[in-house]
């Protein structure tokens, strides 16, 4: 039996609905939502800077909806936009400067820009947090309170901007890791989210936060939510649909997980075929389709695979084929890494010369050698290839 829980929200009149046979009613495509009507393809940018050239060569590679975030860029306090993620006291003037100036290279390009924080008051990104995880915003409702201030004023100065076509709240909400709990099968989960379900580990929760802020501000720009556990498609049974129409729902694949990182496969685990990414990826389907969220509102927002694996272009073209075959959004990671190379798609397969790490050693910033090559042809063939229209069900 399908348990119904209403979240009642202190502001708006935003009602979370949930994963039961109810179909949610979605309102017809108003304001910037009809963008959505029709499939989209792009990539992402996790960079640690960003300049015009950047959209300039996405524009040229067809790729029309780059994901960008921030939170790597030096700010006027010790994070980006956030001032200090221990304690938001609102965003630095300096810092939104420097993110409408971005902002507004992409509407030149035409690059329209989904903007995602890696970071929110109480949950610093770990890679900026000395390795360790920040669970305060899940622990304490005081960094729900912060984030939605956080994300008001955001959203209030970014509203009508050109470029942008979705907020996405979060990045890879994973409350779980604050539990220390082990999401590895079914039982574990449904265990977790009775646990946690209503209290600041609960992402429908602050997610009822989140939205009445952006929306007190800006009702006119389409919502992206990720789904708990590192936005993992296992886990999206227990993501929330909303009332608010304006809304996109977000999923990350990088399963088989041992396959697609090269830390791990080392070069020596072979691609297993589609059928894993494909039982991932139905589950997804299967969530949608008993919600009533239409598959032009579902957006596989992450995908990738490490260049130097085994068979990468073939998993790559077959993650898009499934994507393709549901209706969805796509946007693969990552379009000209800054700091990474291993998901940098031009590079091909092989290492990258001795003098380029040796310049980097040196405190320069080399070009490496990016061209065509069977992996990058997989992406440019399918970003050239029309998307598909009007999916609805």
């Amino acid at each position: 039996m399908v348990i119904l829980r209403l979240l009642i929200l202190a502001m708006g009149p935003v009602l979370l609905g949930c994963a039961s046979a109810q179909v949610t009613q979605f309102a017809p495509g108003t304001g910037k939502l009809p963008y959505w009507d029709h499939q989209r393809k792009g990539a992402n940018c996790f960079n640690l800077d960003c300049d015009r050239a950047y959209f300039a060569a996405a524009r040229a590679a067809e790729i029309h909806v780059v994901r960008l975030t921030w939170s790597k860029w030096k700010g006027s306090g010790r994070d980006f936009l956030l001032g200090n993620a221990d304690d938001f006291k609102g965003i630095p003037r300096a810092d939104l400067q420097r993110l409408r100036e971005v902002l507004d290279w992409a509407a030149a390009e035409d690059v329209k820009i989904i903007v995602v924080p890696l970071s929110l008051p109480g949950a610093r990104w770990q890679q900026q947090n000395g390795e360790r995880f920040d669970d305060r915003l899940w622990t304490d409702l005081k960094y729900h309170r912060q984030a939605a201030a956080f994300w008001k004023e955001l959203a209030s100065a970014l509203r009508g901007h050109p470029a942008i076509v979705a907020y996405n709240l979060i990045n890879e909400p994973a409350p779980a890791r604050a539990i220390k709990v082990d999401l590895s099968d079914r039982a574990a989960r449904e265990a977790f989210e009775k646990r946690i379900a209503g209290t600041a580990a609960d992402v429908n929760r602050l997610y009822a936060s989140l939205i009445p802020a952006v929306r007190a501000v800006d009702t006119d720009t389409p919502i992206m939510l990720d789904g708990g556990d590192f936005a993992a498609p296992a886990h999206i049974d227990f993501l929330h649909p909303v009332a608010d129409p304006r809304t996109l729902y977000a999923v990350h694949c990088y399963e088989p997980w041992n396959y697609t990182t090269f830390r791990i496969n080392g070069g020596k685990i072979p691609y297993p075929g589609p059928e894993v990414v494909q039982r991932e990826l139905t589950q997804v389907d299967a969530w949608a389709r008993r919600n009533g969220v239409p598959a032009n509102r579902i957006m596989l927002s992450e995908f990738g695979c490490d260049r130097r694996v085994a068979g990468v272009e073939q998993y790559l073209s077959d993650v898009i084929r499934i994507a393709n075959g549901f209706g969805w959004h796509w946007a693969f990671y990552a379009f000209r890494e800054d700091e990474w190379d291993g998901l940098d798609y031009e590079l091909g397969s092989g290492k990258l010369p001795c003098s380029y790490w040796q310049a980097i050693e040196r405190g320069e910033r080399p070009v490496p050698p990016r061209g065509d090559n069977v992996i990058w042809r997989v992406l440019t063939r399918e970003l050239q290839r029309e998307g598909l229209s009007q999916q609805t069900r």
